[in-house]
């Protein structure tokens, strides 16, 4: 009898320990997913930033390639209009970029 109780006692020592572990790993979840919502979160915010005087610096340093000012004033209007556009200017090259 003493063994049994002696098993049962190990039984109950493994089921603790295995609780443990699982709110170990629980605890160890909830850090990784709260670590990627606010990468998520650092993201979306960086992809929200107002990009408009980055895109007016963009545009008008095209002077430089011969282009009239009131050209390039107008292709920022356009773009700054254009949401998708202004984000497909941003990405290209400068030697990509075409109007």
């Amino acid at each position: 009898m003493s063994m049994r109780k002696g098993k049962k006692y190990l039984h109950l020592t493994s089921k603790s320990k295995r609780k443990n572990l699982q709110e170990s790993v629980d605890d160890d979840h909830i850090h990784f997913v709260g670590e990627k919502l606010g990468e998520i979160a650092e993201a979306l915010k960086k992809f929200t930033e107002d990009k408009t005087p980055q895109l007016y610096e963009e545009v008008m340093s095209m002077e430089k390639e011969d282009f009239d000012h009131d050209f390039l004033c107008d292709v920022f209007d356009f773009l700054a209009k254009n949401e998708f556009e202004a984000k497909v200017f941003l990405a290209k090259k400068a030697k990509h970029r075409k109007f």
